[in-house]
C-alpha cells in the first residue's frame, strides 16, 4: 500500500488540486444571481378597461449558472401577460406566478417585485372625435393666422365611460406661433381628455399646418368726385377700401383722387361710375362700388 501511495506522488497531488479547483469553480458558477426587468401587459376583458395604476414592468431576481445567465438573450424573457378576460367590473388583485416567466430549466427565481398588482376594471367606451389644433402666442405685428389645418381631422378614442361622457373633441398639444411671419408646421401629441383615455389605431401624433398672412383691414373713406359734367356743386362719395392694416391705418384720404367715369351716351340716366386713383399698393376698392348721379338736364326754354 505504501508503494501504491508513494508512486507518482506529484501527479496525484496535481490531480487533487485540479479537482478542487474545478469543484469550487462549478460551485461559484452556480451561485451567480442577476436582476432583469420584464414588461407587464394586461389583457383586458371586452368592454372593460383598467383604471388602476399598474407598473409598466416587474423586477425579477434570478439565480443559476453564470453561463446560463450570460446566455440569456435580451428578449428571451417577457413580456408578462396578465389575462383579465374572465374578470368582472370592480377591484381585483392579480398575483404574478413563477410559471408565467417561462424560465430555462437551469434558472431559479429568487424574488419577483411586485409579486401582485391591483386592477380596477370600469366600463369602456369608444368615440370618434374631431381634432382641434391649439395655438399658442401671436404672430409678428402686422401678421395674422389665416388658416389652420390638422391631420388627422378625426381620431377614435377609448377610455372609461366617465372620462369620455362629455368630451366633444380632442385637443392637440399647443403649437407656438409667437412672432411668426411665415407658415408654421408642427408634429404634436394629443392632449387626451382623461388619464386613462387613449387614441386607437396606432395614431400618436397630429400634423398641424398654420398659414400666416399679412393682417388686412377695411376702411371707409369720403372723397369729393371731380369731372362730373354740368355739376353745380361738389359731390362726395363714400368708398370702402381693404388692404394691409399697416397701410390702411396710415392712409391719408387727401392723397386719393376720385373722378367720374364718363360715357358717350348723353341720353343715359344711369349714374356715373367713380374711379379712384393713387391707391397704395395692395389696397383694393370693395363693393359696392361708388357712383354719382347724373346732373339733371337744364329745363327747356319755351
Amino acid at each position: 500500500m505504501k508503494a501504491v501511495f508513494s508512486s507518482d506522488l506529484s501527479l496525484k497531488v496535481f490531480s487533487l488540486v485540479l479537482g478542487l479547483v474545478i469543484f469550487f469553480a462549478v460551485r461559484t458558477e452556480q451561485e451567480v444571481t442577476t436582476t432583469v426587468g420584464l414588461r407587464l401587459v394586461l389583457r383586458e376583458p371586452s368592454g372593460l378597461i383598467n383604471t388602476s395604476d399598474v407598473p409598466p414592468e416587474i423586477t425579477v431576481r434570478l439565480s443559476g449558472a453564470s453561463g446560463s445567465i450570460r446566455a440569456l438573450a435580451p428578449g428571451q424573457l417577457g413580456p408578462i401577460t396578465l389575462d383579465l378576460s374572465s374578470f368582472e367590473k370592480g377591484q381585483s388583485t392579480v398575483r404574478i406566478r413563477e410559471e408565467q416567466l417561462a424560465l430555462p430549466p437551469d434558472l431559479e427565481v429568487v424574488s419577483i417585485s411586485p409579486s401582485a398588482v391591483s386592477v380596477r376594471l370600469e366600463v369602456k367606451d369608444r368615440k370618434k372625435l374631431p381634432v382641434k389644433a391649439i395655438l399658442q402666442g401671436a404672430p409678428a405685428d402686422g401678421f395674422v393666422v389665416e388658416k389652420t389645418q390638422v391631420d388627422p381631422r378625426e381620431v377614435e378614442v377609448e377610455g372609461p365611460r366617465r372620462e369620455l361622457r362629455d368630451v366633444r373633441f380632442v385637443r392637440t398639444a399647443p403649437v407656438d406661433v409667437t412672432g411668426a411671419r411665415e407658415p408654421v408646421n408642427a408634429s404634436v401629441v394629443f392632449e387626451l381628455p382623461g388619464p386613462h383615455a387613449r387614441v386607437t389605431g396606432g395614431v400618436s401624433r397630429a400634423e398641424v399646418d398654420v398659414a400666416i398672412a399679412v393682417e388686412r383691414a377695411e376702411r371707409v373713406v369720403s372723397l369729393e368726385v371731380g369731372g362730373i359734367p354740368g355739376a353745380r356743386r361738389a359731390v362726395a362719395v363714400r368708398a370702402k377700401l381693404r388692404g394691409p392694416k399697416s397701410v390702411i391705418d396710415k392712409l391719408d384720404e387727401k392723397t386719393l383722387r376720385a373722378e367720374a367715369v364718363l360715357d358717350e351716351d348723353a341720353k343715359s340716366r344711369k349714374p356715373f361710375a367713380v374711379r379712384i386713383g393713387n391707391l397704395p399698393e395692395g389696397v383694393e376698392l370693395l363693393d359696392p362700388l361708388p357712383t354719382v348721379p347724373r346732373p339733371a338736364p337744364p329745363p327747356k326754354r319755351r
